[in-house]
């Protein structure tokens, strides 16, 4: 049997957000969180 490589291909999306909305009790970043923490 023969081994094929196989290419992964993957998107790191950043941005930066504004101080606009953060004293919210539940905002953009909190929203995020979740997604930042699952593994690629």
């Amino acid at each position: 049997m023969s081994k094929e490589k196989s290419n992964i291909r993957c998107a790191i999306y950043t941005r930066k957000s504004t101080e606009e909305g953060l004293d919210q009790e539940f905002n953009s970043l909190d929203a995020k969180y979740p997604a930042e923490l699952c593994p690629i």
